[in-house]
């Protein structure tokens, strides 16, 4: 599918593209990296999203540019899940934002990777259903949102989408 969704009775309205992050052990010695580079990480034990994930190829192309060997200690299937093992010291990642910060105070360091990656977020939809006002609305909340924070300095200011489907339908 033209905008990288497999099931054809939805299709995908991008909200924002943000540059994915390295997720370490909070003990780790790249901690205190102001920007983390595919060799700082050659050798490391690196926690890797499927082959078949548009992540993991974005990210393996650039390792495989520069001719960086990282050794894929576990395929993992989710930031989440990432984020939560850098955290018990099983290795270290490469993810998008929101997982990141939402983990930082679970024992793990954040640090901006480059060269910069745009992790690309999308509402979904029915594909052959009018939206409603209400769904409209919401899609619009949530670009506003993302539009008025999404430059780097200001990435720590994100909110989860959890956090903001919360907050809007509390407003």
């Amino acid at each position: 599918a033209e905008d990288g969704i497999r099931d054809t009775s939805v299709t995908g309205v991008q909200t924002c593209a943000l540059p994915i992050l390295c997720v370490l052990p909070r003990e780790h010695r790249l901690v205190r990296r102001k920007v983390i580079r595919p060799a700082d990480l050659r050798g490391e034990r690196f926690l890797s999203f499927p082959l078949d994930g548009r992540m993991r190829h974005l990210v393996d192309a650039v390792f495989e540019q520069d001719r960086i060997d990282r050794r894929t200690q576990i395929d993992v299937y989710s930031s989440a899940e990432a984020c939560a093992l850098a955290a018990r010291g099983v290795g270290v990642s490469i993810v998008e934002p929101f997982t990141a910060r939402d983990y930082a105070k679970s024992g793990i360091a954040i640090v901006p990777f480059e060269p910069k990656i745009r992790y690309l977020f999308r509402a979904m939809r029915p594909r052959y259903r009018k939206p409603s006002l209400l769904a409209d609305a919401f899609l619009d909340a949530v670009k506003s949102h993302m539009r008025t924070r999404r430059s780097e300095e200001h990435t720590s200011e994100l909110q989860s989408p959890m956090y903001l489907v919360c907050r809007l339908l509390l407003e």
